[in-house]
């Protein structure tokens, strides 16, 4: 008995030492795969853009702004030369079109670019890790967030709830990986209502302002996040029922 027991420890000593010894090529050839799933989508992005991009002559933006119809709602894509590009949906609405503008032109101003393409790093180091996952979403979350806030600043304040609609009006298209670089105004449902949230909180609006945002991103929140999987790249900028850009917050209410 004592023999057989030894015998059993013996074989448990010697299988903890096989699994020891295979963990480092199990973590590497993990972060291989995602390593080449990172690299190839973002490439495959950047020529899909190029093979689907018209360059756009906007006077006072210092970035090159593209017209494309592959992606579904604007983003900020490129590593060393990063460049925004729009939709036709967009560039067709004056207000929509500076507010995209501001925001990806924040994107660029803070870096969000680049840390985009460390969060990538990150979870090709860390990708068996699946706080490093969640990090890297609440990250990207952080950004908007800040991106939005920076964005409103440089409008000004006035612009604050016409910035929200505009906002809402982009988030049928649907969010973008964790692994892809690109920098977009949409997200998860629970990020986008946090965003409108504080947007209508800062500076304090009436409670009817509030309300009236909350419910248009409820309205929102059924054509993101129900509909199909894939969004239309000819998707329309939202209008809520009966409105239309550009009005004041009365005539909306009425």
């Amino acid at each position: 008995r004592i023999q057989t027991e030894a015998q059993q420890q013996v074989q448990v000593i010697s299988l903890t030492a096989v699994i020891t010894e295979a963990l480092p090529y199990f973590w590497v050839a993990g972060m291989i795969a995602v390593a080449f799933v990172l690299t190839g989508s973002n490439l495959h992005f950047w020529w899909k853009l190029r093979q689907n991009r018209k360059t756009l002559d906007i006077p006072g933006v210092p970035l090159n702004v593209y017209l494309t119809d592959y992606v579904a709602t604007p983003c900020l894509f490129g590593l060393f030369r990063p460049a925004i590009y729009l939709t036709e949906d967009v560039l067709a609405d004056p207000q929509a079109l500076n507010h995209v503008l501001a925001h990806e032109h924040t994107h660029r101003r803070h870096g969000d670019h680049l840390w985009a393409a460390l969060r990538g790093i990150c979870l090709c180091i860390h990708w068996y890790n699946p706080l490093v996952w969640i990090a890297a979403t609440v990250s990207r979350s952080d950004g908007e967030l800040a991106c939005d806030e920076a964005a409103i600043a440089a409008l000004g304040e006035e612009n604050r709830l016409d910035y929200g609609r505009t906002l809402i009006g982009l988030t049928c298209a649907k969010g973008v990986s964790p692994l892809l670089t690109a920098t977009t105004m949409t997200g998860s449902k629970h990020s986008i209502k946090e965003r409108i949230t504080l947007i209508a909180k800062k500076p304090k609006f009436s409670l009817i302002a509030l309300i009236a945002l909350i419910l248009a991103v409820t309205v929102a929140a059924g054509c993101s996040f129900t509909g199909p999987s894939i969004a239309p790249s000819n998707s329309k900028v939202l209008e809520f029922p009966g409105t239309q850009w550009g009005m004041t917050l009365e005539q909306v209410m009425e």
